[in-house]
């Protein structure tokens, strides 16, 4: 037979942080205007929780943003190799662990190593997200590179996913 697996119940976000602004915008109290035109890597092969993410969590807020969707490790490797090598700005790499092609772990350790070859001027803020509980991350801080900014379970709800990545996003942009 099927088995129905229990949910927790979905509760609305708090918006009481944000407002319209005078002009139409959508605008978070203390946080400088959202219509900045951010670069924003998403490196994930669920189609589903990428676009989901894109659509409920970023575009909404911030309407002149870049996205780049990319589901191998080994293209968004060589992707972002590029872009260091142009010197063009990341605002931020939002990836999950297990993938095609190189795995997460091993795709931000060797972007934080290529960063420090190339002396990249900019700080890529990453994000990662997975199904995998938050444990892993003790495993997977012991290798040297290891560095990431946040780490959410895929499971996290819509307010944490928007607050981290505006937090990510913003933080670097004052920089």
């Amino acid at each position: 037979g099927i088995r129905l697996n229990k949910t927790k119940s979905s509760v609305m976000p708090d918006f009481s942080k944000w407002h319209l602004s005078a002009e139409g915008k959508l605008m978070r109290e203390g946080w400088p205007d959202y219509n900045q035109p951010f670069n924003i890597i998403h490196m994930d092969d669920h189609e589903l929780f990428r676009n989901g993410l894109i659509n409920f969590c970023i575009k909404p807020f911030h309407p002149k943003i870049t996205i780049t969707e990319i589901g191998n490790g080994d293209s968004a490797y060589n992707f972002i190799k590029n872009k260091i090598d142009n010197h063009e700005r990341i605002d931020l790499l939002i990836t999950d662990i297990n993938h095609p092609g190189l795995p997460g772990h091993e795709l931000v350790i060797k972007i934080r190593e290529y960063e420090s070859l190339k002396n990249y001027r900019y700080h890529i803020p990453i994000l990662m997200l997975s199904f995998m509980k938050p444990s892993i991350l003790k495993e997977l801080q012991n290798y040297t590179h290891f560095k990431i900014d946040q780490y959410h379970s895929k499971e996290d709800d819509f307010e944490k996913m928007v607050e981290s990545i505006d937090e990510l996003l913003y933080k670097q942009s004052v920089l």
